[in-house]
């Protein structure tokens, strides 16, 4: 039996400077297409069911603004605080026997952490960890809905500057071995902060603080060490503890999703005094972190194995019944996962298409493999723009950099990728369902007057007229490209240099499909692209971040429920292919400011008016697209599994990838689900998912 359909969020912004909320509904893929017909109008009658969601529960009445914020309080010494009640018995299961009696997991994986630090990483091998080990402020649940979790209320002034968080006097931190430390307070999450606003630390979170928060961006300049003016104190930033358990955040502007924002790591807390014990250690092993979360790091021994246990004093414990995760090292877990399932060696374990079809026909695996649930990962192809990038001199990193500037050439590999045939090595059944023509996924968002976000304007226009794939138009652009680039000065054939994880087969094969296409489109004597099979561990860090490739497959998914989500990341700030380094004039304003980010600037400034934000972050991932900066290809592409966990268990939110990852109400099944379960289990969670939105919104 082939599995036909798909689950499509549709992630309904009711940006009345009040609310965002979330919405889900399933579509059929023989619907896909006309997908924003159909949804316009149930837009327009659900948006007004969910007018007062998500929020109306978690908030007490809102307060006036406060004064410009002072110092925060040194935090007391802090003492255990008393036991809470007997936290409520989980509910009597309707089928005791789903379960198994044993609550472990065991998994494989490839690629290591470089650090355990939430407060300086976006990779997700680290902030899925963090995401075990640490809670924030609110949490989504399974079915997408906000809910409290350390602050258990909030509330915001009328002006919507002011966000006052009420926060539980009984989440307590403790060590790997689940010794008490100190309570989680207020302090903690001004502590993180001041700690990733300053530059000495090198965080990638910083502009999720400086864009939003009065005062942070002059910290942040202030630490600069080739800074100049005067002194900034951290004092004048717009996070303070007014006392242990009120958290106090004072914004630029008002900002509508702000409450999906503090859900995000750049909003974690960290215990101050820890911190400034360990100083540069910090996350460099399970000791030099603390746990306020629902796992404990027990044992991690680098490209070896990492051991997770239950944390006893989590102060939702009662819902956590995984009791351990072991997961072991193997460079080759990829390959070999789908046979130590079979063996029972391990207890999940991604089938991909080399082997899924081979898994489907044979009677006795057939059972154990199931679909996934897609995330709401963008993925793209970006081209390196950095003029000081690290290609080995055998890649002709200077020749790149002349040819990567002319927008003829990149409109030329543009129109020559196929992306129906890369999408193929991913899903060789629906190819056609995957793929996308902006970076921002369709259906993740949509602005006030129901119109959904990639139909917005210039973006919308770009994703109705522009060609994708056409073999003739990529040869005129390459025609019209070659006589530019030899006047630059570049060589023929231009090398490419494109890394993969090593770690990913299907990955590899992509790399091998996509080559084949654009060199026999375009000719092996005006591109060569030169594949290299990076090593799993730190694989962004090494090419990504420094820039060791000139083409590379890249993803991004959105974590606040915003058009800024998706057009955020290639920012001056951000550690994609840095597109504002490019040489080209015509991309410079007047001023001096690559156009993008001046598009990027006007849009974030513009609350008044929440249609005319959509138009203009509509028009700045226009410009990236049709100038080539990026070339849009899937949203993301679940990969089929043989698992012992039911994956509608897990909390979800397309606007926040860290829930994704937490463990409550997981648990292990007795039996390993396959793919009839999964179509039932997934019907009665999109009927429950409705439900409990309506519910929150008090219908």
């Amino acid at each position: 039996m082939q599995y036909t359909g798909i689950d499509l969020p549709i992630h309904i912004a009711l940006v009345n400077l009040k609310l965002v909320t979330v919405f889900r509904v399933s579509l059929d893929t023989h619907i896909i297409p006309i997908l924003e017909r159909k949804v316009y109008f149930m837009k327009k009658i659900i948006a007004f069911m969910l007018l007062t969601v998500m929020v109306l529960s978690a908030c007490t009445p809102s307060a006036p603004a406060p004064t410009t914020p002072t110092t925060p309080a040194t935090p007391p010494a802090q003492t255990a605080p008393t036991t809470p009640g007997t936290p409520p018995p989980p509910p009597a299961e309707a089928d005791p026997g789903r379960y198994h009696a044993v609550q472990e997991l065991h998994w494989l994986y490839s690629g290591e952490m470089a650090t355990l630090n939430y407060l300086v990483n976006s990779q997700e091998v680290t902030f899925s960890m963090a995401a075990r080990f640490v809670d924030g402020l609110v949490e989504f649940d399974r079915h997408g809905v906000l809910i409290p979790n350390v602050a258990h209320s909030w509330e915001v002034s009328p002006d919507g500057l002011v966000w006052t968080f009420f926060l539980r006097d009984d989440v307590t931190w403790v060590d790997f071995q689940g010794n008490f430390v100190a309570q989680t307070t207020a302090h903690d999450f001004v502590t993180s902060a001041e700690w990733i606003l300053n530059q000495d630390n090198a965080s990638v979170h910083s502009d999720r603080l400086f864009d939003f928060i009065v005062g942070a961006r002059a910290y942040f300049d202030s630490t600069n060490p080739e800074y100049t003016g005067d002194p900034v104190d951290f004092s004048t930033v717009g996070v303070r503890a007014i006392d242990d358990f009120t958290l106090e955040y004072t914004l630029i502007n008002p900002v509508p999703f702000f409450t999906t924002m503090v859900a995000w790591v750049a909003f974690y807390p960290v215990y101050g005094p820890f911190l400034e014990e360990v100083g540069d250690r910090f996350g460099t092993s399970n000791d030099t972190i603390l746990y306020n979360g629902a796992m404990l790091l027990e044992e991690w021994q680098h490209q070896n194995r990492r051991v997770m246990v239950r944390n006893e004093s989590y102060y939702l414990a009662h819902e956590i019944y995984i009791e351990r995760i072991t997961n072991t090292f193997n460079a080759e877990a990829a390959i070999i996962a789908p046979e130590m399932f079979r063996r029972g060696e391990v207890t999940s374990a991604d089938i991909n298409t080399v082997i899924l079809e081979e898994w489907l026909a044979d009677p006795a695996l057939a059972p154990l493999v199931r679909p996934n649930v897609a995330s709401w990962f963008s993925f793209f192809y970006i081209y390196n723009f950095m003029p000081e990038n690290i290609m080995p001199d055998r890649y002709e990193p200077e020749n790149w950099n002349l040819a990567v500037n002319n927008r003829n050439f990149r409109k030329a590999l543009f129109h020559a990728f196929d992306r129906m045939a890369a999408v193929y090595t991913s899903d060789p059944f629906f190819p056609e369902n995957h793929l996308v023509q902006t970076i921002t996924p369709p259906g993740f968002i949509f602005a006030p007057d129901g119109t959904c976000f990639t139909q917005v304007g210039e973006l919308g226009r770009l994703a109705r007229e522009l060609p994708g794939f056409d073999e003739n138009l990529a040869r005129q652009y390459a025609e019209a490209a070659r006589p530019e680039l030899e006047a630059a000065g570049v060589t023929f054939p231009i090398r490419m240099l494109m890394p993969y994880n090593a770690n990913s087969p299907v990955w590899g094969q992509r790399c091998q499909v996509v080559k084949q296409n654009l060199e026999r489109i375009l000719g092996s004597d005006f591109i060569d692209i030169m594949i290299y099979d990076a090593a799993p561990t730190g694989f962004l860090a090494d090419n990504r971040h420094t820039g060791r490739f000139a083409i590379l497959e890249a993803n991004w998914g959105g974590t606040i429920a915003d058009p800024i989500a998706y057009t955020g990341p290639f920012n001056a700030h951000g550690t994609y292919n840095r597109p504002h380094l490019a040489t080209d004039p015509a991309y410079f304003n007047a001023d001096g400011v690559f156009i993008y980010q001046a598009m990027l600037d006007e849009a974030i400034a513009e609350l008044d008016d929440i249609q005319r934000r959509f138009e203009l972050f509509a028009a700045a991932e226009a410009f990236l697209i049709e100038n080539a900066f990026v070339m849009p290809y899937v949203r993301s592409v679940p990969a089929w599994s043989a698992s012992y966990i039911d994956p509608f268990m897990n909390n979800r939110a397309p606007a926040n990838p860290m829930s994704t990852w937490k463990l409550n109400n997981v648990r292990r099944l007795a039996e390993p689900m396959d793919q009839h379960d999964f179509n039932a289990a997934r019907a009665v969670w999109l009927e429950e998912s409705a439900a409990a939105m309506l519910a929150a919104a008090g219908n």
